[in-house]
């Protein structure tokens, strides 16, 4: 076992990217140093916060392009060089933080702000977390979180995520807050991990609803004219496009799916 305190990882322009206040890692020295993999059994992070900024090198975010430096790492430099992958069983967060913030960006105030947001009261239990060359994959069990803005409150996500630099998969979604509820599935599709700072119009989304329970409360953190309104909403169907294109079209299949659930 390793026992960190005090974990601090600063990005390329000095700021404070990762920290902890302690950080637990469990392992087998046998498998650690078996040269084909580096493989830890459980890493539990307390009191950590997570800092994505958009000031790494060519516009990217810092976290981006940290993740990029490691499996930069992890690649084969020569034909006889095996490739490694990094490797977690078994991840837990506890008292955690995250916020997103970009410098480029208007803060939006009304509403749930993209470009701007702090995720407080973070715990999660994730599992099977790997890191190989042009690929990340790993299973969130259970995560739930507090925007620090809205007062939206997340209580639980499960998921099995994959990103690489042309997708970003969430496969069986179930998202839970204490009112509404979402089962789906889906990918967004972009030419660079650099895309997805322009969402909008880089990003193609291609989402599955398979079941969702959705309270006209929490859609009013997206769209505070919903505010007035105490009614629960389901809705199921497909929808594919980037969002630019299938903004208008998505309104009109909103209304048209959506049933009052008495």
């Amino acid at each position: 076992t390793i026992l960190i305190n005090g974990l601090v990882i600063y990005d390329t322009k000095n700021q404070k990217m990762i920290s902890a206040d302690r950080l637990i890692l469990d392992f087998k020295l046998g498998e650690l140093l078996s040269g084909k993999q580096i493989n830890f059994d459980k890493a539990i992070l307390q009191g950590a916060s997570v800092d994505m900024l958009k000031n790494g090198p060519e516009g990217v975010f810092n976290l981006t392009y940290f993740i990029d430096e490691i499996k930069e790492k992890l690649v084969k430099k020569k034909p006889e060089d095996e490739v490694k992958a990094f490797q977690i069983d078994k991840v837990i967060l506890t008292n955690s933080r995250f916020r997103m913030y970009r410098s480029d960006r208007e803060l939006i105030t009304h509403r749930f702000d993209q470009f701007h947001f702090t995720l407080t009261n973070l715990g999660a239990n994730m599992s099977d977390f790997q890191i190989i060359p042009g690929q990340i994959d790993f299973n969130i069990d259970a995560l739930k979180c507090l925007d620090s803005a809205t007062g939206m409150s997340i209580e639980d996500v499960k998921t099995s995520f994959q990103f690489t630099r042309q997708a970003m998969v969430f496969q069986n979604m179930q998202l839970q807050t204490d009112r509404s509820r979402i089962s789906q599935s889906m990918v967004f599709n972009y030419r660079h991990p650099s895309s997805i700072k322009e969402f909008v119009d880089s990003v193609k989304i291609t989402a599955n609803v398979k079941d969702a329970i959705i309270h006209s409360q929490d859609l009013a953190y997206f769209a505070p004219a919903m505010k007035k309104y105490n009614q629960v909403y389901k809705l199921q169907g497909f929808l594919e496009g980037p969002v630019k294109r299938f903004h208008a079209p998505f309104d009109w299949s909103l209304q048209k799916s959506l049933q009052l659930i008495d």
